[in-house]
């Protein structure tokens, strides 16, 4: 899990939630519902090509996801994250529980990190990690923008739209290989 989720409906309340030192900020818009989630994850994955990939698990459990932030220079998207996490819970539930191909819209986004992160010796190292995921969070809202069902619904809004790119970066970071895991790099692993 991204954070340790506490009472949703204290979160849902707008006030702070305490789980193991980390407060938990919401923004004072209302979070996205799965409906918003699940109709752009849909044009997502219509926007991307179809091709055949080894299978990834989407499940994969990453350490603490501060700890990850930190270690790769995100200070930025850890407070981001924070204010957006009934998105995130929103979007964890609905990628998990409606996506079948959700597999894919995954690989894309790893894709499209591993295009732009920092090598060092053939070996992914802690970069700008701000600067990574505002790069991939612009990716995720173009590639949308440019579909033609976002562009005839008059119902989708900007904020709408930046508000699920940050809870699909939240999940991206997370539960799959976007950015170092500092617990894999601390074994070895990459």
């Amino acid at each position: 899990m991204m954070f340790d989720k506490g009472d949703k409906q204290t979160a849902k309340a707008g006030r702070d939630v305490y789980q193991d030192n980390l407060t938990i900020y919401q923004s004072g818009t209302e979070p996205l519902t799965k409906s918003d989630i699940y109709n752009f994850l849909n044009l997502f994955q219509e926007s991307l090509k179809a091709n055949s990939r080894a299978t990834f698990n989407i499940k994969h459990s990453p350490t603490e996801l501060t700890k990850k932030l930190f270690a790769n220079n995100a200070p930025r998207y850890n407070r981001i994250f924070k204010r957006h996490f009934l998105d995130y819970d929103n979007f964890e539930t609905v990628i998990k529980e409606n996506m079948l191909d959700g597999q894919e819209i995954v690989e894309w986004l790893m894709d499209c990190y591993d295009e732009i992160a920092e090598y060092q010796d053939n070996q992914l190292v802690y970069g700008d990690g701000d600067a990574h995921l505002t790069l991939l969070k612009e990716k995720i809202v173009h590639l949308i923008q440019r579909h033609p069902r976002y562009l005839e619904n008059e119902m989708n809004s900007a904020e709408s739209l930046n508000k699920f790119a940050i809870a699909f970066l939240a999940y991206a970071v997370s539960e799959c290989q976007i950015l170092l895991n500092p617990a894999k790099q601390d074994n070895g692993e990459v």
